[in-house]
């Protein structure tokens, strides 16, 4: 055999092992997708979640405001983050948001980023351990921004909420 052939067999061999080591590493890699039935090892059911996650977005003179959620079943909400993208705000609008960011309640979180004239304020809710009383009792601070956050816990209601609130607001599915 001539040394072009050998070359040629060897670089085809390469590109084989590299075919199915990808193969593989793709198929470790979405074996989480999979569930297998323990006693019937040829049965396969997909791990369909029930989760998905809806996304809303009002417009105001001075933000953004976008409540993103995550559901369970009947549209139960599971999680809330809502984020204020201040695009006009004032001294009065970044002590309100400040206020809000140091809130001290069980399952809510908060971040601030930026000046008073263009902050971003990012509140996470987790409603399976959300103290819902004390955040409603708080609903001044989240009034004078113009914000709907309520103790409701399905997504229906906070739907009809913000669109009783808000004009110009759009939402969405964004499950994947």
């Amino acid at each position: 055999m001539s040394d072009s052939v050998s070359f040629r067999v060897v670089v085809i061999w390469i590109i084989v092992i590299f075919f199915f080591a990808g193969a593989a590493l793709f198929g470790l890699m979405n074996q989480d997708l999979i569930k297998q039935d323990n006693n019937d090892d040829s049965t396969f059911i997909p791990d369909v979640k029930t989760e998905h996650s809806m996304s809303c977005t009002a417009y105001i003179d001075r933000a953004r405001i976008i409540y993103d959620f995550v559901l369970g079943d009947q549209n139960k909400i599971n999680n809330l983050r809502i984020a204020y993208n201040a695009n006009n705000g004032n001294e009065s609008d970044y002590a309100f948001a400040n206020s809000i960011k140091n809130l001290n309640i069980l399952g809510y979180n908060s971040t601030i980023q930026n000046e008073y004239s263009n902050f971003l304020l990012l509140m996470y809710l987790n409603y399976e351990n959300l103290d819902k009383n004390t955040l409603v009792s708080n609903n001044t601070y989240f009034d004078n921004l113009y914000m709907v956050v309520s103790d409701v816990t399905t997504y229906n209601e906070y739907y009809n909420l913000l669109m009783n609130k808000y004009n110009n607001i759009e939402c969405k599915d964004t499950s994947k």
